[in-house]
Formats: structure tokens, sequence, C-alpha cells
């Protein structure tokens, strides 16, 4: 006798799938260190890594804005989106 996948064993994998990927999404930023902007303030935590400038005084905690400008090594092929 051949066992047949019936509607309620599919309903149940469905069922676990859902589950198993809601799980991971909960997951995912405890994993990849991910973190949501802020509701409030729509901004990102960053940590920057700078020498002092001789005409401020840059305190820990304080709020800014960054540009960064990046350039590909020579040769290096564009790929991605």
């Amino acid at each position: 006798m051949q066992s047949r996948l019936k509607p309620h064993h599919l309903v149940r994998i469905i069922g676990v799938g859902v589950a198993l990927f809601t799980f991971g999404s909960y997951l995912a930023p405890f994993i990849t260190d991910f973190e949501e902007a802020s509701d409030v303030t729509r901004t990102y935590p960053v940590t920057l890594i700078m020498d002092q400038p001789p005409d401020a005084e840059i305190l820990p905690g304080m709020a800014g804005n960054a540009t960064i400008t990046s350039r590909l090594p020579e040769g290096t092929a564009l790929r991605g989106l």
C-alpha cells in the first residue's frame, strides 16, 4: 500500500513552514547584527572610528551626518545590483 500526501498533511507542512519562516525572521537581526531604523528618528546607530579634528571637539554619543565616498580598487570588475 502506497502512502499518499493527503490534504491535511499538506496543511501541516505549510503551517510548519510558515512558523519556521516567522521564527527565522525574528532571529535574523540577532544573528546578523542588523538593526531597524528608529521609528521616532528614522535613523540607524552607526559607530565611526576617526581622528579628533583639530577645530572641533567630538564627544561620544553626539549626533551628526556622515558622507562616505568609496572607490573600487584598480582592476576590479563592477558587480552587484
